[in-house]
């Protein structure tokens, strides 16, 4: 597995650390995705319509493996894990997403329930398999997103397929990517003091 392949590697420390992964390729006509984690991967399709709130629709080809998800939560559980926001000592509350601990402990405290790593929630139920999806190519399809949760925290999958089909006639790719960064450090900055970690890949079709 991706895991086993990274802990033979000895300079990388996995411990408490990881990665999640959204990874595409094309075989002749289906468009296969693999992921792990939160990042997600979002495929825009041009309907038709000239206006461009409506001109593509989206697909999520990704699924977000969250501790919210009862599947997810399920194997968590009956592998001793615990759920449950994060407590801030100074506030003196519970804040934050969901996130997964070792039972007792304030590790791996993962937002999510899957990663690349993070040897730590190997026993609590954190795995690396991956969600794999087939999508039959049709013809229309005009872009293909891949991004960090730094994006997804506060756009949404519609929005960024309307962003990005702004600047696909244009094939200005650089530009696409450019306006989804800046539009989430503008809305991480008006929720918290920091901007999570954004990385964006975009692929335009044709």
């Amino acid at each position: 597995s991706i895991t086993h392949s990274l802990l033979a590697v000895q300079t990388i420390d996995t411990l408490i650390s990881g990665s999640t992964l959204d990874v595409v390729f094309i075989l002749q006509d289906k468009l296969i995705c693999a992921n792990v984690g939160d990042s997600r991967c979002v495929l825009g399709i041009e309907n038709g319509n000239d206006n461009i709130k409506d001109k593509y629709t989206y697909i999520e080809l990704s699924k977000d493996h969250h501790p919210d998800d009862p599947k997810e939560q399920e194997r968590i559980v009956k592998k001793g894990g615990t759920i449950k926001q994060r407590y801030d000592k100074l506030l003196k509350k519970y804040i934050g997403p969901k996130r997964v601990y070792v039972k007792n402990m304030d590790v791996p405290g993962l937002a999510m329930t899957r990663s690349v790593g993070d040897e730590i929630g190997r026993g609590v139920g954190i795995i690396s398999e991956p969600d794999i999806k087939e999508y039959a190519l049709t013809g229309n399809e005009r872009f293909v997103v891949l991004a960090s949760d730094g994006i997804w925290e506060f756009i949404s999958s519609k929005e960024v397929v309307e962003v990005v089909g702004r600047y696909y006639d244009g094939k200005d790719i650089k530009g696409a990517v450019d306006g989804l960064i800046e539009m989430a450090c503008q809305r991480w900055k008006k929720k918290d003091n920091y901007v999570d970690d954004t990385t964006v890949i975009i692929g335009f079709f044709g």
